[in-house]
Order: C-alpha cells, then structure tokens, then sequence
C-alpha cells in the first residue's frame, strides 16, 4: 500500500491534534482534576454543613477546631 493510500479518519486527526497541544492537555488535567473533587467531594468533607440537627450555634464564637463538635 502506498502513503497517500492511507486514509486518516477525522477522529484520529482531531485526537492527534489534540494530544500535540500543550493548553488543551493542561485544560484536559484541570477538568480531570475538578471532575476528581466533585465525586470525591463526600470524602473530602463528610459534614453536610445545612444539616440543622449538627449545627451548633454556641460553637460560633470558639476558635476553629476547638469545640467539641469538631470531631
């Protein structure tokens, strides 16, 4: 088979387009990296900070991390 034979499908051009691109591989990792955070955003802080029933207002004036709430 000869070179010009060959035919490129548009999804392997835009692909190897896109790869040869330093903004769109950094615009790619910054989207990976938010997607990331928003599924893991359970583990990454497990208190619903709208739940009445947790939510202490006497705690309001202690520095952070002092009351016994903070556990």
């Amino acid at each position: 088979m000869n070179a010009a034979a060959v035919v490129e499908s548009p999804l392997r051009r835009i692909a190897s387009d896109f790869a040869g691109s330093r903004l769109a591989l950094a615009g790619l990792a910054m989207l990976v990296l938010v997607l990331t955070a928003a599924l893991g955003a359970p583990l990454i802080s497990p208190q619903n900070p709208y739940d009445l029933a947790q939510l202490d207002i006497l705690d309001s004036r202690l520095a952070p991390g002092a009351g016994a709430s903070a556990a």
